[in-house]
């Protein structure tokens, strides 16, 4: 739901263009979205269906300590430790933060992923390249290109390379 929420508003509200910063926080809302309809949700099942829910897992997890052979005093400090998360967990804040934390790590790395798959820039027109990355960028691609050309015997009319400077000169591959 987040890749494709941050999809939808690249291609239809930013004009086909995104930063890795815009798409963060489009899907981190997405995700804060998803996570209270789920806190809604849980609320609703949790007082409607299993309102004897922390009963039930606290009586299975001392079961399950007793069959793996935990001592007294191990099964004592666990139905103490259960006791007191039961208290806490009547408070509504306390309950909504904890069930809120459940999705919320899956979302926020599903939303980073998204955020890096999806960034795109808005495309330089010729000439304007003030871009460091984009730079530096040229600069590898043309040495790439100029070296291959080298260890094939090919003089590359496009590229022109002096000891201090590159630059790039008609990529168009047009004929004339």
């Amino acid at each position: 739901m987040v890749f494709f929420g941050i999809r939808s508003y690249r291609d239809n509200v930013a004009g086909g263009t995104i930063t890795f910063g815009r798409a963060f926080k489009v899907g981190i809302l997405i995700t804060l979205l998803s996570c209270g309809i789920f806190v809604i949700t849980w609320e609703f099942v949790y007082h409607r269906f299993l309102p004897n829910f922390l009963d039930q897992y606290s009586n299975y997890m001392v079961e399950k300590m007793r069959a793996q052979g935990a001592t007294q005093e191990e099964l004592n400090q666990m139905i103490q430790e259960n006791e007191q998360f039961k208290e806490w967990y009547k408070n509504p804040f306390f309950r909504y933060a904890m069930t809120m934390l459940e999705p919320f790590p899956v979302g926020l790395l599903i939303t980073l992923i998204s955020a890096l798959i999806l960034r795109r820039r808005q495309r330089k027109r010729d000439g304007e390249s003030n871009n460091a990355e984009t730079f530096t960028r040229d600069r590898v691609i043309i040495r790439v290109v100029s070296w291959i050309g080298f260890f094939l015997g090919r003089d590359d009319p496009r590229i022109h390379t002096n000891s201090h400077k590159i630059r790039r000169v008609n990529w168009n591959l047009k004929k004339r």
